[in-house]
């Protein structure tokens, strides 16, 4: 049995994901890019993976400056999905960043206010697979401004998944058992 590259990239369209926004560098030489391909690695220590593909300047800057960030969009966020996996010339690099407001840490990657979450990350390692580079980044802090639902992507539309709101654990029953 054999899957074509066509036939892989049909089923992965209807794979729902969450998108994020990948951010490196210091004003004005921020750069970014989408991203629907991240997920954690590992609990200890903590790490995620983002896959990036070979040729993305983003890439070379996050391999350059050892430190990115991953800010996954809420559903109000969704113009900033297009804005970031753009190919206008005109909205390359730190052009992209205008519009939004940015932490701009001292670790050296921008962080999206009002993201759904965001992960500041020290490179660990990338692998190469096929055309794409597996990045792995530590977790060194975790922002979290928001309780709203994340951005997903599935089938070339945008939407949300519409969750109940959390109820806070009994603490008196959590020591019980």
């Amino acid at each position: 049995m054999n899957c074509s590259s066509n036939d892989f990239v049909a089923a992965m369209r209807r794979y729902p994901a969450s998108v994020a926004l990948i951010a490196t560098g210091r004003a004005p030489n921020r750069t970014g890019m989408t991203a629907t391909a991240v997920c954690s690695l590992t609990a200890s220590p903590p790490q995620m993976l983002v896959c990036m593909n070979a040729e993305s300047g983003t890439l070379r800057a996050l391999q350059k400056s050892e430190v990115f960030s991953i800010n996954v969009l809420q559903k109000e966020q969704e113009d900033l999905a297009g804005r970031f996996s753009s190919c206008d010339p005109k909205l390359c690099g730190d052009a992209r960043f205008d519009r939004y407001r940015w932490l701009e840490e001292n670790a050296g990657a921008p962080i999206l206010k009002g993201a759904s979450q965001s992960f500041l990350c020290r490179l660990n390692n990338c692998f190469e697979a096929g055309t794409h580079m597996i990045v792995v980044g530590f977790v060194v802090a975790i922002f979290s401004e928001t309780q709203k639902p994340a951005l997903l992507y599935e089938n070339g539309q945008f939407g949300a998944f519409q969750t109940k709101p959390v109820v806070p654990h009994n603490k008196a029953l959590l020591k019980s058992i």
